[in-house]
């Protein structure tokens, strides 16, 4: 599931990653969390592009090496208060259960001024939540909430923060699931991620990012 997430589900390859970095005003050197990181692949990115201090944490401890990936939880990060410069979420955000717990760990941990960069799938069409499929592990995997864009940005100002950038990156979604489903066919890249064709019909899903100062 790692591996498919992170070569189907990067709209725009690491070109969104590099402006969620540029909007944050992140410098090199400065210490920033990737929350859900997978196995890694933005954080090195990060790293060696733009010379960033980067951290993942993930709950699968298959992919954690307790030096560049820590073992952890997004709701109680493995992080001392105000003591990080940024925090990266790509895909992730949206499959966390418990979204406000998260927010409030990001601010707990963040410096004062630091810019949390969120980047997920939403909803154009009808929102989507993990109760809407009890037995269908796969869905709720794969999509978790798919929320209107609307949605996302009042969890994240509730919580604290101040959006500073808001950007529509559906193109980039489209464009890369249109070349999937042209090289494997729509039921074969469904197989894969474990989730039906009728429910991403459904909810239209869309991608946006969102950098969010703390305040």
């Amino acid at each position: 599931m790692v591996e498919c997430w992170e070569n189907i589900c990067r709209p725009g390859g690491f070109e969104i990653t590099a402006r969620a970095a540029e909007l944050s005003g992140w410098q090199p050197g400065d210490r920033v969390l990737d929350l859900g990181c997978g196995t890694g692949a933005s954080l090195r990115y990060l790293e060696e592009h733009m010379g960033l201090f980067m951290q993942g944490v993930e709950a699968d401890a298959s992919l954690c090496d307790a030096v560049k990936i820590l073992y952890g939880d997004a709701s109680t990060l493995p992080a001392e208060e105000e003591s990080v410069d940024g925090i990266l979420m790509e895909c992730s955000f949206s499959r966390m259960e418990q979204p406000e717990q998260v927010l409030k760990e990001c601010i707990r941990v963040l410096k004062p001024g630091g810019c949390l960069a969120v980047s997920d799938m939403i909803a154009c069409g009808e929102e989507i939540i993990p109760e809407d499929f009890p037995h269908d592990a796969g869905t709720r995997a794969f999509l978790g909430r798919l929320e209107y864009a609307e949605t996302v940005a009042a969890r994240i100002t509730r919580a604290g923060f101040r959006i500073t950038a808001e950007e529509n990156h559906t193109n980039a979604l489209r464009e890369m699931w249109g070349q999937a489903i042209l090289d494997g066919g729509r039921e074969a890249v469904c197989g894969e991620l474990g989730c039906s064709w009728e429910t991403i019909r459904r909810a239209k899903c869309g991608y946006y990012l969102w950098v969010c100062e703390k305040i």
